[in-house]
């Protein structure tokens, strides 16, 4: 957590510039830190680890999310950064919800916290009133009297009153963890190799992330090219024609020697046809080795306007009517350099007659838990 800069800009986060000096008082209750061209920021010896909120006190579903009518707990989780144990802590947790409330106080005592260790308390929270999904900005203000700084803030967001259904929507979020995607490809060991995955760009906003790995040596892995590959459920196309939008951003190794294309398979992934190529950029270039081939028609070097994500519709007309077809964002990269990868956003499919991708929706359940 970064406060806001004590000169020069106030802002969220330490930006990635040079700094000419820092300083820290001898109690270690800040760190000073003077950059060039972006003003003066301090940085707080206690710092927010993680901020979960559960349904663990009154429950109707027991499902982790609170609910309408129901009790929970906000779980805080806080880190001492300094050298010196920090013994008197207070938090005061307020809502930017007026849906939300603080059954037993808004003042959290909070546990001593070690140097170099965290410590974790928890504040009664509950929700009444809501009738749709919503979410909540829960404000924490950090105050202790041994820090040589003033109280800070800190900010938790948090999505509330919402159910998961599975197989219930034409378009993928990615605001499930349940979802029917696979994940297949090359060797998966970190730190040099990750797979497709689930990443936050904030509480209430993910995307599908494929890595652009480097190939890089180490005492786990030899120097290879590797392919990573996120194939959707089954899908059954109806009578009419077939479309595929989403929202993406890409940054591959430049000048062609990785990629990302977008593949369709009509016999349960036995062989695959690329779909993408009215929308790729580019194609991979004459020499590289990189599993998806040479001179290929794909998304390469990094997507104009980076980092903002751009629309894609594939219009595929009525060539897959009446058949069940699966698609697949596949990434390839020879053995070296590596790049950010590639997001993919809200993937919506029309022209399919079932719902394979996780919704969303509001609860509905009537909550009548004691409180």
């Amino acid at each position: 957590m970064t406060r806001p800069a004590l000169c020069g800009r106030s802002t969220n986060g330490l930006p990635t510039v040079r700094v000419n000096d820092i300083y820290m008082p001898p109690d270690g209750g800040f760190i000073r830190i003077a950059t060039y061209g972006r003003g003066l920021w301090e940085l707080p010896q206690i710092e927010l680890v993680s901020a979960q909120l559960t349904d663990s006190v009154a429950s109707c579903d027991s499902d982790g999310v609170l609910d309408n009518g129901e009790t929970g707990r906000l779980m805080i989780t806080l880190k001492n950064q300094g050298p010196n144990n920090v013994n008197d802590v207070t938090l005061t947790v307020t809502s930017s919800n007026a849906h939300v409330t603080f059954p037993q106080g808004n003042v959290l005592y909070f546990p001593p916290v070690q140097k170099n260790d965290v410590s974790t308390g928890s504040i009664q929270v509950a929700l009444n009133g809501a009738v749709a999904i919503e979410t909540t900005d829960f404000q924490i203000a950090i105050a202790s009297p041994e820090l040589s700084v003033p109280p800070f803030n800190v900010v938790s967001t948090h999505r509330l009153n919402y159910d998961e259904q599975l197989q219930g929507s034409a378009t993928e979020s990615v605001e499930s963890a349940n979802h029917g995607w696979s994940i297949t490809g090359g060797l998966k060991e970190l730190p040099n190799v990750d797979a497709w995955q689930r990443r936050a760009l904030s509480p209430t906003q993910h995307v599908w992330w494929g890595p652009d790995n480097n190939g890089q040596i180490d005492d786990q892995r030899a120097e290879d090219v590797d392919e990573q590959i996120l194939v959707s459920p089954t899908m059954h196309v109806g009578t009419g024609p077939l479309s595929i939008a989403f929202q993406h951003r890409f940054s591959f190794e430049a000048t062609g020697w990785d990629g990302g294309v977008i593949e369709i398979s009509t016999n349960g992934g036995t062989s695959w046809t690329d779909i993408g190529t009215t929308a790729y950029n580019g194609k991979t270039n004459a020499f590289t080795d990189t599993p998806i081939g040479r001179n290929r028609p794909a998304f390469v070097n990094r997507i104009a306007g980076w980092p903002n994500f751009a629309n894609v519709t594939l219009n595929l007309g009525a060539a897959y009517a009446n058949q069940d077809v699966m698609i697949r964002f596949r990434i390839g990269a020879d053995e070296e350099v590596g790049a950010p990868g590639w997001d993919i956003d809200n993937v919506a499919v029309t022209g399919i007659t079932n719902t394979p991708f996780t919704a969303l929706v509001p609860e509905t359940t009537v909550c009548t838990a004691a409180h």
